[in-house]
């Protein structure tokens, strides 16, 4: 986008420098033709009061003797007025005028000469072909923008939101077949990426359930283990219910090996509960409605298709510091659910600052999740009642809630019953 300014500013200072010097070659050359003029008629006039005075030769017959060289001339008849006894040029510079004088002294009239069209007519052409070009220009480098760079400006930063997994929206396609093909391109790999990811989170969930299976299924055993060694080590089993001594040391080398049994479940419980999460926030200051502004570009366009009703309200326009990207990732999860979970009629995205807190909130009509089921929403691999026939993991919201945390936030679920809206807020 700099680019594309730097050549706009580079080709309109060219394009007026360029204009500029034809205007002053214009202006020399009419400077040159007037003086040309003048010298012509200065010429034609002494002619004319020559013919007038020495020859005795009336205005009509001097006109009528040669009309080859007195075509451009014309005798205009007058009283004598003192302003008339000065040679004039009209402003237009093809009309000149010269006074004519008997021998007396006494004012005749005036000899006019006259160029008609021809001293005009390169103005005309000069400002035409001016506006001409500069419209050329200007349809030129619109067409330079739409084809090369917008689609450009758009992919800039389309490869590190794929980096990091913020592709919820596709790239606008094109009809330019120049960048045609390689934005839709860009979109099947992203296409690529979030099915491979559905399908990672899903192999993910279905490990996680195994694993979360195993361990409470040995979590059982090992207890009973456990109580066999205690039994033993206390002489439970002996017929005189005096513990023996072998035994003991048996007993309590059972005992440790089930304590170890049990570190190893706890350990594998809390690997399937965490998932594989990972996130660095990257932090920096940005402007609530740059925020935004990025979401509703992202959106709009699918929104338009579906028919979603889509707004995006920044309550105050206050300075953010913290991740943008990672924000903008938190807020597009809680949209994506808004979009697949809610019933089309509205969307609405809220931010503001109150006080030194920071409020990112999504609305969205639709079913309402049960308040029994609110506190499970953010959970690794959790999926409410209402998404029995939609597609997805339970790692978004899970993966959102991380995210938070990493930027020192929260978010929390709210169903708005009077509003009939569910409210998922971010807070800073």
């Amino acid at each position: 986008m700099k680019t594309f300014k730097r050549i706009y500013l580079v080709s309109t200072i060219a394009f007026l420098t360029i204009w500029t010097l034809a205007f002053l070659q214009y202006h020399r050359l009419q400077e040159k033709n007037n003086h040309s003029n003048v010298v012509n008629m200065n010429r034609l006039s002494a002619e004319f009061e020559r013919l007038l005075l020495e020859e005795g030769k009336s205005p009509e017959e001097i006109l009528n003797e040669n009309p080859d060289v007195w075509k451009d001339v014309t005798f205009i008849p007058g009283a004598a007025r003192e302003e008339n006894k000065v040679q004039m040029i009209s402003g237009d510079g093809r009309d000149y005028f010269w006074s004519i004088f008997d021998a007396n002294g006494e004012y005749l009239g005036m000899l006019q000469f006259s160029e008609g069209d021809r001293a005009g007519n390169g103005l005309p052409w000069l400002v035409g072909g001016m506006i001409g070009s500069f419209i050329l220009i200007q349809i030129v480098l619109l067409l330079f923008y739409k084809m090369y760079i917008l689609p450009l400006h758009q992919l800039e930063q389309y490869p590190v939101r794929i980096a990091k997994g913020d592709i919820a929206e596709h790239l606008p396609e094109t009809r330019y077949r120049n960048l045609g093909n390689f934005v839709w391109g860009i979109n099947m790999l992203s296409d690529t990426l979030v099915k491979r990811q559905e399908a990672l989170n899903k192999a993910q969930a279905e490990k996680n359930s195994f694993l979360t299976g195993i361990a409470h299924g040995v979590k059982t055993p090992v207890a009973n283990i456990k109580l066999y060694s205690e039994a033993i080590a206390t002489g439970l089993y002996q017929p005189d219910s005096v513990p023996n001594e072998s035994d003991r040391e048996i007993a309590d080398k059972i005992q440790k090996n089930a304590e170890d049994i049990e570190e190893l479940i706890s350990k594998l419980l809390l690997t399937a509960a965490d998932g594989n999460y990972a996130y660095e926030p990257e932090i920096g200051s940005f402007y609530l409605k740059d925020l935004g502004e990025r979401i509703r570009q992202n959106y709009d366009n699918r929104m338009k298709v579906n028919r979603i009703p889509f707004e995006v309200q920044v309550i105050e326009n206050a300075i953010v510091q913290s991740d943008e990207d990672g924000i903008h990732t938190i807020l597009s999860q809680f949209v994506e659910n808004a979009v697949k979970y809610g019933d089309g009629s509205g969307i609405r995205i809220v931010m503001e600052k109150q006080e030194d807190t920071y409020y990112f909130s999504v609305f969205n009509k639709g079913e309402l999740l049960p308040d029994s089921e609110l506190p499970y929403v953010f959970r690794s691999f959790w999926r409410g009642s209402n998404a029995e026939s939609k597609p997805g993991s339970g790692m978004g919201m899970y993966t959102a809630r991380e995210m938070a945390k990493q930027l020192r936030g929260e978010v929390y679920v709210r169903a708005l019953k009077e509003q009939g809206e569910m409210e998922f807020t971010l807070i800073i």
